[in-house]
């Protein structure tokens, strides 16, 4: 907080919502000004709430106003991953949110094996959560992934060094992917399964 009080804001951002995506279906949420106006101990940080409204419908209606994709984050089950296919999602992003939404959700991995058996193959799935290392992509990948999501590591990287620094972790990232597909003996993304996950149940 101390920091966005050095900004130079315009006017008319301090009043906005500082959490549109929950005002604009109906959470609660905050402004800015009130947000820079908050003074407490960093325990009670004000913030927006989800909204219980929400339902697949919503899918659906944005599904007939758009012909942008629609991809579905969040999904960690076969059911809910089963009902975002059937409600016209292109694609699905198979994610716990860092465990910042719920920290009782199953680990993004986990869930990743019951969600790609559930999809069949008919639209993309992504994974992303608990991303540090090329081993995490690779292990996704084996999995059934079609791609994995980096979220946290970008962040760090130009937190350090700006854009020269995210270029070398991405760099770096490439490279160590390329010796962990060495290790495994193949050559190919494609050539990436479960049968090189250990333990072997993970290959069912």
């Amino acid at each position: 907080i101390p920091y966005f009080t050095q900004l130079p804001f315009p006017k008319e951002a301090l009043d906005r919502s500082f959490f549109p995506n929950q005002d604009s279906v109906g959470g609660d949420t905050i402004t800015l000004r009130e947000l820079l106006s908050f003074k407490g101990d960093g325990e009670n940080v004000p913030g927006g709430t989800n909204s219980a409204r929400l339902s697949w419908n919503d899918v659906r209606d944005i599904k007939r106003q758009t012909k942008l994709p629609i991809v579905a984050k969040g999904i960690l089950s076969a059911s809910d991953a089963r009902k975002a296919l059937w409600n016209g999602c292109d694609a699905i992003v198979v994610s716990n949110h860092g465990g910042r939404q719920f920290d009782g959700g199953p680990p993004a991995i986990e869930a990743l094996p019951a969600v790609v058996a559930a999809v069949g193959g008919k639209i993309p799935i992504l994974v992303d959560t608990g991303v540090r290392c090329s081993t995490d992509v690779v292990k996704a990948i084996c999995l059934g992934a079609n791609g994995v999501l980096l979220g946290r590591p970008p962040l760090w990287a130009l937190a350090c060094g700006g854009s020269d620094s995210l270029k070398r972790m991405l760099c770096q990232l490439k490279d160590d992917i390329k010796a962990d597909m060495r290790s495994l003996g193949v050559k190919k993304i494609s050539e990436l399964g479960p049968s090189l996950i250990w333990p072997p149940d993970r290959q069912r």
